[in-house]
């Protein structure tokens, strides 16, 4: 099955996700002291007449996101979802 979608980048920083089969992963335009980007929020919903109907909190595990493998979505379905992301400095994951 093919895939594609739109992101929008809304004023308040937040990001509007509407997609089908990608994954999307999510990194700073400039790194600076903070290297890093994290999900923070994610709902999913939908919009009618203009405006956003919230549905359910998606968590970590629904959204994929991990600080091993990268910050990110991924959706097999076609869906749209409202994202904040966060900013952080340290990494400092030791695996044993």
């Amino acid at each position: 099955a093919s895939g594609g979608g739109l992101i929008i980048l809304l004023p308040e920083g937040e990001y509007i996700v509407m997609a089908r089969s990608v994954n999307v992963r999510f990194a700073p335009a400039v790194p600076g002291d903070l290297p890093y980007v994290g999900v923070g929020t994610v709902y999913e919903g939908l919009f009618e007449n203009g405006r956003w109907i919230q549905g359910r909190v998606l968590n970590g595990d629904q959204t994929h996101a991990s600080i091993f493998t990268g910050t990110g979505l991924k959706i097999n379905t076609l869906g749209i979802q409202r994202i904040t992301l966060y900013r952080y400095g340290n990494r400092n994951i030791e695996i044993r």
